[in-house]
């Protein structure tokens, strides 16, 4: 069945607010998917908003969603430039993420720990913004999580009267945050057999980060195939559902990008593991590829993109397909 481009205004209003599609406190969730879907939805919004009413309930979600481009990239650790991502100008992007904080008092107090830090002390541990408060599943523990002034994320079991306590540990992203407050909860608890597991989660995100950092990264053929090869072998070492689930959609993205530039040549998958990998038995690998390619369309691309992106896996199979004739 051939996917619908999302393309009406009122369609977005109704399926693009931040909060349908973004969960901050559920790293479970998986990043790929949410940044893609926030990306694609920004650029989507962005071609159907007029200047002539500054007011628009479609200018505000696009602030709204710009602001979150930039949350997003410090929650989890990418590397984001808003013309490079989006083709926005820098000056015009950050005009519509200030019209977002100057209407959102919480947002504004997130952004400015992660900028200038107007209202907190620069570069103290001390201070720490409260993110917010989450419960494990068995909902026997809560926790605190918070980012300080030298722009680490915190988190705290240890909440009394309303006052937190918080953890002297730092950590770059929050994911890392919350399988460290997860780890910790573990080793308290009679059983604690989990608590492995939990810090071998944590030790596979860390391969993880790497990744999500480029993420948008477009890469040449050789490289795509180097990454690929190397991500690989990482999610061969995974042990944990947290880790596998991660690199499942690293290697897909890869794969994915392995096959577009092979359309782009309109060369065969096998082909460009063949020139540029050290791969063996490229055809096995190259249906691998493009089977995983497949299943990182349907679970991280966004709706509108779906029948674009499939199109580059289709070209590429054809090319292999004539390649064998």
């Amino acid at each position: 069945m051939k996917e619908e481009t999302v393309s009406d205004a009122q369609w977005h209003l109704d399926h693009s607010q931040p909060s349908q599609f973004l969960k901050y406190f559920d790293p479970e969730k998986g990043f790929s998917l949410q940044i893609e879907t926030l990306v694609t939805r920004f650029r989507d919004i962005v071609s159907l908003c007029t200047p002539e009413d500054p007011d628009a309930p479609l200018l505000h979600l696009r602030d709204a969603l710009a602001f979150h481009l930039v949350k997003m990239s410090r929650w989890w650790g990418f590397e984001f430039c808003p013309r490079a991502l989006t083709g926005i100008r820098g000056p015009v992007f950050m005009s519509w993420l200030k019209a977002h904080v100057a209407r959102n008092l919480e947002d504004e107090m997130l952004l400015d720990v992660f900028t200038l830090q107007k209202h907190t002390k620069a570069g103290s541990k001390a201070q720490v913004l409260i993110l917010g408060l989450d419960k494990t599943p068995c909902g026997c523990a809560s926790f605190a999580y918070g980012v300080d002034g030298q722009r680490l994320f915190r988190y705290s079991s240890l909440i009394h009267n309303g006052q937190i306590t918080w953890c002297d540990e730092q950590y770059p992203d929050f994911a890392s945050a919350w399988l460290a407050a997860r780890s910790t909860h573990a080793s308290t608890r009679p059983v604690y057999a989990s608590a492995g597991a939990q810090f071998r989660a944590g030790l596979e995100h860390t391969w993880a980060r790497s990744w999500y950092q480029r993420h948008f990264y477009r890469l040449d053929e050789r490289t795509a195939v180097t990454f690929y090869e190397q991500a690989c072998v990482q999610s061969s070492l995974c042990q944990t559902i947290f880790g596998q689930n991660a690199f499942k959609t690293i290697t897909g993205g890869l794969a994915l990008q392995i096959i577009e530039r092979a359309s782009e040549r309109h060369v065969s998958v096998a082909s460009i593991l063949n020139e540029n990998g050290r791969m063996t038995n490229n055809a096995s690998s190259a249906n691998t590829i493009i089977q995983q390619a497949r299943d990182y369309i349907h679970t991280c691309i966004d709706v509108s993109q779906r029948p674009s992106r499939n199109d580059a896996i289709n070209r590429a199979s054809v090319s292999g397909h004539r390649r064998c004739c």
